[in-house]
């Protein structure tokens, strides 16, 4: 998790932003990573969805067809935009 934090502290530190659209898949059961590393996303990435699935850390294996589904669901959001 320490990674997690410095890599968004250097790219906020250097100025960069991250310019395409991003889905944070956020486990609400996970131990492991905080709900607050969403926000860390979302303050150097300028189009975050945050997906909240019910689900413990691991949550690609242990609520895969949830995950496919928000996976699925961001894809055709960004289809949509660009069509605008």
């Amino acid at each position: 998790m320490l990674h997690k934090a410095r890599i968004c502290f250097v790219l906020r530190q250097s100025g960069k932003t991250i310019d395409v659209p991003v889905l944070c898949s956020r486990a609400t059961q996970d131990l492991l990573v905080p709900q607050t590393a969403a926000e860390a996303i979302s303050q150097i990435a300028n189009d975050v969805t945050i997906r909240d699935i019910t689900a413990p850390h691991f949550i690609f294996q242990l609520a895969a067809s949830e995950c496919a589904a928000a996976i699925l669901q961001f894809e055709r959001n960004i289809s949509e935009q660009s069509v605008r």
